[in-house]
């Protein structure tokens, strides 16, 4: 099991199970990924929904799906949020790539979310 953070602070060899040194570094960059992909929903919404204004007024819903996304440096919470972000992708993609005349890549969608479950079985 991958032990958090929190659980590793008081310890002679902290992260050891999170990757090493570099262990820290390695949940940041994911959580800079999940801030990416955050971003890039609420733009794809924001322009089906013909509007570029605040998403929390226009769907609420999905606002507040995002914010339960942005999580502590722990595994854990990082895999949750990414799970959660893809079941947005899913919500959101159909209709961007509708609007934009792209097919939407539900393949892919399908191969991600297996190497997700595949993952999640780790915890």
């Amino acid at each position: 099991m991958i032990e958090s953070l929190e659980t590793m602070a008081g310890r002679r060899r902290p992260l050891a199970r999170q990757g090493g040194e570099r262990g820290f570094d390695k949940l940041a960059a994911a959580a800079d990924s999940l801030q990416g992909v955050r971003a890039s929903l609420v733009e794809m919404r924001l322009w089906t929904l013909d509007r570029g204004d605040y998403l929390a007024r226009l769907d609420p819903d999905m606002a507040a799906r995002l914010s339960d996304t942005y999580t502590r440096l722990v595994p854990t919470e990082l895999l949750t949020a990414t799970l959660t972000l893809l079941t947005e992708c899913e919500r959101v993609c159909p209709l961007y790539c509708s609007k934009s005349g792209v097919a939407y890549p539900a393949e892919r969608v399908t191969i991600l979310r297996r190497v997700l479950a595949d993952f999640d079985q780790l915890r």
